[in-house]
């Protein structure tokens, strides 16, 4: 039997990635949009209904993590499970380009990908990113997979990402408008002449299309099964057929006219810089191909990693998880590189060797901290806002509180958050009038009084953020953050309260 070493390769890094997606999993504090998910995931378990709104994204994340919860229970692990394995799934889907990539190219590019900061700690959180993450790189894989040996199986699979993709966020138009922009532009321009000219490459196009083309629509359908099934809450909710593209395309077009998350143009480049060295090997790979020294692939991943980065940075959503999505391409284009450096041969091996090592060392040790050993209200340019220990601990109070002691209020800020932890607790979400008759305990954005009954009340950490001055981090602060992750600079913090009547005790007073 002939050895297949990248299979050895592929084994040894799938140990890796799931030690560092897996590993703790459950112990970071849920932050506010992870516990709205694992809220909405967990109400479908109990026969709720799912009603499609563009706010939370697409229904898929829903109900997988809906069926993770009816498998193995819903709790803090199972609920960031899904995430993390569609982000260990990019590792086999790297392997399954190792054609394309090489042999030093698929391993460089999944070593990149398991141990980026932005990556793994995404890849450890409750959202839709991962997904997007894994349909993406699916889709270029499989699509690879059809160019290289033209066959039916890589369409239907395609069509059945696809569908999965539309029903998950609306990166899915950027990101599908990104492939269909390289084709036409590649068509328009000739791009890829003498090799493939034009000519050639539309022939191939008319030839896949005549000879595949009931395979085609026959996988069209499955991609609108999946999309009106999922979208219209199985058939429950037909309006969301509808909506599932229009109120999206809506919603997200009117964000970009009146964003609520606002950044500056660079707001990635500061990231990249500090925290994901892969930069440092994909900067001179897009400078090299940009002399048309590389291949149909190369162009494309350079193509790729640019767009998307110009898009994402144009658009007016700067949030640090959607670095996410121009770092994939880079990794790749960062292997591919890496491999053609190793088959010219025009630098010693050993020097190679010893600058990947370095920067997947920087890109671990970043790594490691963000993930394992940053306290959560720690300044962090890969951070939003990050949920405090508070909320965890108030969840641990109010879940041994007996029911005969009172009624338990929640209100405020720190409610969807409680509403994850507490969700096998009888809670009140609101602050009804005479609500001081009956409360053991009130959780609220301020201390609460109420005449006739005294209430001792602890003002706690719900979350922090830091909003960066980029100029004095670059200027004063770099060489303190990148060694030792501190800053001059202020963070925020938002605050809540946790009031008990007197006569109970909060032991962590």
């Amino acid at each position: 039997m002939k050895r297949n070493p990248d299979l050895a390769v592929l084994a040894i890094l799938l140990v890796l990635a799931c030690i560092f997606r897996l590993y703790g999993l459950e112990i970071r504090p849920y932050d506010h949009d992870e516990a709205i998910h694992a809220w909405f995931s967990y109400i479908i378990t109990k026969g709720l209904p799912y009603k499609f709104d563009p706010v939370y994204h697409g229904p898929l994340l829903y109900y997988s993590n809906a069926a993770i919860f009816k498998l193995f229970g819903a709790t803090d692990f199972t609920a960031r499970f899904l995430p993390a394995l569609f982000s260990i799934g990019l590792i086999p889907l790297c392997y399954s380009m190792r054609r394309q990539l090489g042999s030093w190219g698929w391993a460089v590019s999944a070593l990149f990908i398991i141990f980026s900061p932005t990556l793994e700690y995404y890849g450890r959180f409750l959202g839709h990113d991962d997904f997007v993450a894994f349909f993406t790189l699916a889709t270029i894989a499989l699509t690879l997979s059809f160019i290289r040996r033209p066959r039916p199986l890589p369409i239907y699979l395609l069509f059945v990402v696809l569908g999965l993709f539309i029903c998950t966020k609306a990166c899915f138009y950027i990101h599908v408008g990104l492939f269909i922009s390289f084709i036409v532009l590649v068509v328009v321009f000739d791009s890829f002449k003498p090799e493939y000219p034009r000519e050639e490459v539309v022939r191939f196009l008319k030839e896949w299309l005549l000879r595949f083309r009931i395979h085609i629509l026959a996988a069209s359908s499955i991609f609108i099964i999946i999309y009106v099934l999922l979208y219209s809450s199985f058939l429950s909710n037909l309006h969301g057929v509808i909506s599932g593209i229009s109120s999206m395309l809506g919603y997200w077009y009117g964000q970009q006219m009146h964003p609520r998350l606002p950044g500056p143009f660079y707001y990635y480049v500061p990231r990249l810089i500090f925290h994901e060295p892969v930069i440092f090997l994909a900067l001179p790979a897009l400078l090299y191909y940009s002399a048309k020294k590389g291949g149909a692939l190369d162009v494309f991943l350079a193509f790729y990693t640019l767009a998307s980065f110009t898009v994402y940075s144009f658009a007016q959503e700067k949030v640090p998880w959607l670095l996410m999505h121009p770092l994939l391409p880079m990794t790749l284009l960062a292997g591919r590189f890496f491999q053609k450096l190793m088959d010219t041969r025009r630098l010693n091996e050993g020097l190679l060797i010893g600058v990947l090592v370095l920067l997947m060392a920087w890109s671990a040790r970043e790594s490691a901290y963000l993930c394992f050993v940053s306290p959560p209200s720690s300044p962090h340019l890969l951070k939003y806002m990050a949920t405090a220990e508070g909320p965890k601990q108030t969840a641990r109070l109010l879940e041994n509180m007996d029911e005969s002691e009172g009624q338990i209020f929640i209100t405020g800020d720190a409610t969807w958050v409680l509403t994850w932890y507490l969700r096998d607790k009888n809670v009140t979400y609101t602050l009804p009038k005479g609500w001081e008759k009956t409360a053991a305990a009130v959780v609220a954005d301020k201390a609460v009084k109420a005449s006739g009954t005294e209430f001792e009340c602890k003002k706690r950490i719900l979350r922090t953020w830091w909003l960066p001055d980029y100029k004095g981090l670059f200027l004063k602060d770099a060489w303190n953050y990148l060694l030792f992750h501190k800053t001059g600079q202020g963070i925020g913090k938002t605050w809540y309260c946790t009031c008990l009547k007197s006569k109970q005790r909060d032991p962590t007073s």
